[in-house]
């Protein structure tokens, strides 16, 4: 929904710099979509149990509020039109992220679309974060709806792995990241922007 992807690829490499790691795009590649301990343990396995790992955060979250700062959050084209269409039909939605409640909540806020939902589930709120199912199941508890009922909009593999498991329909929207072969498997199907599942959605729903 936001187009944070970038800044936090930016953010993460400047921390690096400034920390004097070198961490290779692959590695960071893998961390796109999950929480922060799933991150942590996929950097300890890869460089020993005293990688600097709070530093790190530390350092690629203040470089990523001073952006947002100087220049805010972007929506992704298509948002404002999607959310506008749900509204139309009384659809229920849900924000499923795993990003920290404190700060998805300022980041919404940020991008004045906070009031748009019904409900939410955050990063820290689960034992398990993408791609297992939890987060979610979750969402959708609190929706009160049945996981089979759900649709899922994903621009991670992580996300189209948790959605899948959840029993949920997953739509994939990539951002930096194509989707492989195994996640185009796992995906009712693959489209480039939110406009796209607005033009999809559309005739669906005025056809019920």
């Amino acid at each position: 929904m936001l187009d944070t992807e970038t800044i936090a690829r930016q953010a993460f490499h400047d921390a690096a710099e400034e920390l004097g790691l070198s961490i290779p795009a692959e590695i960071y590649n893998q961390m796109i979509g999950k929480n922060a301990k799933s991150s942590r343990e996929l950097l300890f396995d890869n460089y020993g149990p005293e990688f600097p790992y709070d530093q790190l955060h530390e350092a690629m979250s203040r470089n990523e509020e001073t952006h947002i700062k100087e220049h805010g959050i972007s929506t992704k084209p298509g948002l404002l039109d999607l959310l506008d269409l749900l509204d139309q039909y009384s659809l229920p939605k849900a924000v499923g992220t795993s990003t920290r409640k404190e700060v998805a909540l300022k980041r919404l806020q940020t991008a004045q679309i906070r009031d748009r939902f019904d409900q939410m589930a955050f990063g820290d709120e689960v034992a398990h974060g993408k791609p297992a199912p939890d987060l979610f199941l979750k969402a959708a508890h609190r929706l009160n709806q049945l996981p089979e009922n759900c649709l899922i909009l994903e621009d991670s593999e992580p996300g189209i792995k948790a959605g899948s498991a959840a029993g949920m329909i997953p739509i994939m929207i990539p951002d930096l990241i194509q989707p492989s072969p195994g996640t185009r498997d796992l995906v009712f199907k693959v489209v480039n922007s939110l406009q796209d599942v607005f033009e999809l959605l559309k005739p669906i729903l005025e056809n019920r």
